[in-house]
Parts: structure tokens; sequence; C-alpha cells
């Protein structure tokens, strides 16, 4: 089944997210992890993959493995508030919600998981 079009503007959100994703990955991959690039691509892949959230409440889209994700009520804030950390301006350089998440020893298995679950819904429209 094609993508929708009403969802091709949330596929482009979506690859927002994944080229910050790829890029905050490689720097990994380089050793890097205290690199400012590596925080930068953190930061806007989160904030970005939040977006996608809201776009996917707002399209209502059904998918079984993204949804029972999103029911983490808790993880899904806590990606919310990054977003706005990210997003919105604080003249505090630290970020008490951006700390939160690094707190969260599960937010990565998560927030992963759930980009891997958005990939596979967008990969199996194009089929």
């Amino acid at each position: 089944m094609p993508i929708k079009a009403e969802h091709l503007t949330l596929h482009r959100y979506f690859l927002n997210a994944s080229r910050n994703r790829s890029l905050f990955l490689q720097k990994l991959q380089e050793e890097q992890p205290e690199h400012l690039h590596t925080y930068v691509h953190l930061d806007l892949w989160y904030g970005c993959l939040y977006v996608v959230v809201e776009g996917w409440h707002k399209e209502k889209i059904s998918d079984t493995v993204v949804t029972t994700l999103l029911r983490d009520k808790r993880k899904r804030m806590l990606l919310e508030g990054y977003r706005n950390a990210v997003f919105h301006y604080d003249p505090n350089y630290a970020d008490s919600r951006r700390e939160a998440v690094f707190a969260d020893t599960e937010f990565v298995g998560w927030v992963n998981a759930l980009h891997d679950a958005i990939s596979n819904y967008f990969l199996r429209a194009q089929e």
C-alpha cells in the first residue's frame, strides 16, 4: 500500500529525524561522544522525532508496534520535554528536561524502538 498523500508531510518530518539520528550514530561510531556535533544531532533527532509523534496522533495513524510504544506516557512526556528544551529558548545552559532523559536508563532503548517502528511503518507503506 503506498503512503497516503496526507502522510507524505509526516514522512518528510521523519526524514529530518532519521538524518539526525544517522549523524548522531556516526559520531558515536567515530568514538566522538563528547563532540559538540554529537549533541547537536542528538538534540535534533529527539526534537524532530517528537514532531513526528505529534503528527502521528494528529493523522490518527494506526500501527500496533508504534501504538504500543506510545502508550508509555512517561517516555512520551520525556521526549516532549526534550523537544521543548531544544526548540524553546531558555537562558539556562543546562536544562532539567534534557537531564531527565539522560537519567532514564530505559529511554535510549525506547526511543530507538520507536524510531525503528515508525521507519518500518513508512517502509511497509512503500511496498
